[in-house]
């Protein structure tokens, strides 16, 4: 007997299919919707806001566990069955959907409408989108209370991982620069629907509190970075020489000639952006 509850099945009773396009890949393991809703539930002061609800799994765990809650949803065939499932929570204004693309919804203007001026945001990310999300949310550090995503289990090891190792790379610096993740645990692709090839795993992101968050200008960082890991094999002074010469910021900051962007920590990465715009 087919489970009610299944993504497949609640599609097909309204003739629907996932849309790969948009990488509809629904978490179909009630435990770990469970386990994230509750990570959520315990860093929201006020508000928190859901990336791509989809049939609603998620989104009714993170009702039950009380929060005032915005979920914005891309796919406009999804919207009459939400509406359907959450009739109650939509009409006591305890739920908001938004009918919007997660790489554009104004997150500043909705987490100033709240007391403390922050939200928490969560989600199963598309994998198609997943990369700009998390560097949006760190580049909105101001307005973030906390962040829980669910992303391919690759994408999470680029972002959660320090710098020397082969993972490090362009998001990694651009997602650790204003906040720390980490991998809270990994969700084997079979937990999905339809499965895709690839697993996937939950991180968490918290902002770095106010007094050490870098004051820097966030476009020209990452440009710097983005030429920086253009040649990942490149020296970072060869691949940098465009700049100008790299050697003596390079040995200021106590590195070798010869060092390599991987091997730059976030804060050294920080520190030589400074010194070129001083150069400038």
């Amino acid at each position: 007997m087919p489970d009610c509850n299944h993504p497949k099945t609640q599609l097909l009773q309204h003739n629907l299919n996932p849309l790969r396009q948009l990488g509809q890949n629904f978490l179909c393991n009630d435990d770990v919707l469970y386990r994230i809703a509750q990570a959520v539930a315990q860093h929201t002061s006020h508000i928190a806001l859901e990336w791509g609800p989809g049939l609603g799994a998620f989104t009714h765990h993170l009702l039950t566990c009380g929060l005032q809650l915005h979920t914005v949803e891309r796919d406009q065939r999804l919207l009459p069955l939400l509406q359907q499932r959450f009739a109650h929570p939509l009409a006591q204004q305890q739920l908001k959907l938004h009918h919007a693309d997660a790489r554009t919804f104004d997150i500043v203007a909705l987490a100033k409408q709240q007391p403390t001026q922050h939200i928490t945001l969560c989600g199963n990310l598309p994998y198609n989108i997943a990369s700009r999300l998390l560097v949006n949310t760190a580049q909105l550090h101001q307005h973030v209370q906390a962040a829980f995503y669910l992303v391919q289990k690759e994408v999470a090891q680029r972002v959660c991982t320090p710098h020397g190792n082969k993972n490090y790379g362009l998001l990694s610096v651009l997602v650790q620069l204003h906040g720390q993740a980490r991998i809270l645990y990994h969700v084997p692709a079979t937990d999905f629907w339809p499965i895709p090839k690839v697993d996937a795993a939950v991180i968490q992101w918290l902002p770095h509190p106010k007094q050490q968050q870098p004051n820097i200008n966030f476009a020209s960082f990452a440009k710097l970075v983005r030429l920086a890991f253009a040649t990942r094999r490149k020296k970072l002074a060869n691949t940098l020489a465009a700049l100008g010469d790299m050697k003596p910021a390079l040995n200021t900051l106590g590195l070798d000639n010869n060092v390599r962007a991987e091997q730059l920590s976030v804060q050294q990465f920080v520190q030589l952006h400074h010194m070129l715009i001083k150069k400038a």
